[in-house]
């Protein structure tokens, strides 16, 4: 399966699409394809959606399982770097805008 004519499709693996030789994964491949197009118009919401319905179809598919891992560890990122409940509602509706307790600087 090629991807000629879609914008960055060389950057995807030198303008062949990026595929898998598994039997019955052909048609995670068309998803991989769905989410770098979509990826390459700006729709990253639309992109990650193909990727992540790949995934559930299709999770032996290595890019669409590798796609899964790299979404999961990014989830992971923000519920580790998001402030604990308590002190998020603690927070809230104080300081500038309600959002940062007061400790924005400025003059709140």
């Amino acid at each position: 399966a090629g991807c000629a004519g879609v914008p960055g499709a060389a950057a995807a693996g030198g303008g062949v699409a990026p595929h898998s030789e598994a039997p019955g994964d052909g048609d995670g491949d068309a998803l991989v394809l769905l989410g770098l197009c979509l990826l390459n118009l700006g729709k990253w919401a639309d992109a990650a959606k193909a990727w992540a319905r790949g995934f559930e179809l299709f999770p032996t598919h290595p890019l669409l399982a590798a796609q899964h891992a790299k979404a999961q560890a990014y989830a992971n990122l923000t519920e580790r770097s998001a402030p604990p409940p308590a002190a998020a509602a603690a927070g809230a509706g104080s300081g500038p805008g309600g959002d940062c307790g007061g400790g924005c600087g400025g003059g709140g």
